[in-house]
């Protein structure tokens, strides 16, 4: 959540009064998670105690499956009950 899709997102969602966990691939800030998708790195913890997600595809990937099954499991795993992707 520290692009320019996520973060603006992650604003608009908070600014409607939603409880917004940010997960980001840079160095974490106060408020967010680390998750690193190319290494599997915070995963878990990205989706944990979470209802309902938005997972964007890591820019510059040839195979970004590869990258998002692993996510889409983890958060199955975690008992997430709606996952919104963007490709």
């Amino acid at each position: 959540a520290s692009g320019t899709v996520g973060s603006e997102l992650s604003r608009l969602l908070a600014e409607r009064g939603h409880r917004v966990l940010r997960a980001t691939s840079r160095a974490p800030q106060v408020g967010q998670v680390p998750l690193d998708q190319v290494g599997g790195a915070g995963v878990a913890a990205a989706f944990a105690g979470v209802e309902r997600a938005f997972l964007l595809a890591p820019p510059g990937h040839v195979n970004p499956h590869e990258l998002l099954i692993p996510a889409i499991e983890a958060a199955r795993a975690q008992g997430v009950q709606k996952l919104v992707l963007m490709s």
